[in-house]
């Protein structure tokens, strides 16, 4: 019995995803865009972004998101409501991106408090835009962040 739990209990661990001390290098993201910290940060890659974080992710995070190419759906948790989500077109506009970014997050279990002010920002050398945003949790938590994000060779980034 013990072996059996010395067993499922590795497979366990060895699936868990876990976070790496990175130095203050530059770092490539998902061969698109460049990305340098001037403090040491940890990481976290899963299949579908990339997270930084100082001191832990619910305190703050850094999440840089694969890009999303013409037709595909922004890289969020909608559980249940994936069928719903809308797509994403190369073709929008900044506003419709994010009326995009704000129907997702409504289907995510994170409730959208606000989510706006739509502004122009430097995409390294390219033009972008960033949105304000403040979740809660059913529990009451609160998450505040900002998006930034650019359309680059017809991907959303």
């Amino acid at each position: 019995m013990n072996r059996l739990f010395s067993l499922i209990l590795l497979l366990s661990l060895s699936a868990c995803q876990t976070f790496t001390l990175q130095d203050t290098t530059e770092r490539t993201m998902f061969e698109r865009y460049s990305v340098s910290s001037n403090e040491e940060i940890n990481q976290l890659i899963t299949d579908n972004s990339i997270l930084w974080t100082q001191n832990g992710p619910m305190l703050e995070t850094v999440e840089f998101w694969k890009p999303i190419a013409d037709g595909q759906k922004l890289q969020l948790s909608f559980g249940a409501n994936k069928d719903k989500a809308g797509t994403f077109d190369k073709n929008m506009t900044p506003e419709e991106i994010l009326e995009l970014i704000h129907e997702s997050m409504t289907l995510t279990p994170l409730v959208p408090i606000s989510i706006g002010n739509l502004q122009p920002a430097k995409f390294g050398t390219s033009e972008g835009y960033t949105i304000d945003f403040l979740l809660s949790s059913k529990t009451g938590n609160d998450f505040k962040g900002q998006v930034l994000f650019a359309t680059i060779n017809d991907e959303l980034l």
